[in-house]
């Protein structure tokens, strides 16, 4: 039972923080971007939006956004994480290292940062009116290209998770804890 509850906090709290590290990521650039472009910023949310997810609240109201800076503000930081995520996919086999808890976390960072903002976009957004991706109405443009995009690169991304979890299930002494393994 305690192996159990052992093998599980080894797998889950790994998880839970490079969520919550791709989530600050993410909104830190949003803050970071916004005062770059000159933008005030009442609040940043860390962690507190109900889905454990965080928040920036700019100082110019929605109806009030003009210029296409405001794409920027809104999009680079799914782009950054959705390429860390890409990049740390396509380097894996030279950053996997002998301590199986670190290649661990590189899966999930990998995982993670590819997956989470390309579904945002070609999922989530579909069903929220201020998404990030509506920030293309800004400027008199549809956000439907953008969200079909998001979608065929969920889809991609999602299929190279898959790869890549089979990948490590033929591998797994290089992501588990030798007190892991099954008898």
């Amino acid at each position: 039972m305690l192996k159990t509850i052992l093998n599980r906090l080894y797998v889950y709290i790994p998880l839970a923080l490079v969520a919550v590290f791709q989530n600050t990521i993410h909104e830190s650039l949003h803050y970071v971007t916004a005062r770059i472009f000159g933008e005030n910023v009442l609040e940043f949310r860390l962690l507190t939006n109900g889905w454990l997810t965080s928040q920036v609240i700019y100082a110019t109201p929605m109806e009030e956004r003009t210029g296409v800076y405001w794409l920027v503000i809104a999009w680079l930081p799914a782009i950054v994480t959705t390429v860390i995520g890409f990049v740390v996919y396509f380097n894996r086999a030279r950053w996997l290292t002998r301590w199986a808890p670190l290649n661990l976390v590189i899966w999930y960072v990998g995982a993670l940062f590819m997956t989470i903002d390309p579904l945002y976009f070609g999922v989530i957004s579909w069903f929220m009116n201020r998404s990030d991706v509506n920030a293309a109405e800004i400027i008199g443009w549809s956000p439907i290209p953008f969200q079909i995009a998001g979608l065929v690169l969920s889809v991609i991304a999602v299929r190279l998770v898959l790869n890549w979890r089979t990948e490590t299930r033929s591998n797994l002494e290089r992501y588990r804890l030798p007190s892991m393994e099954t008898p």
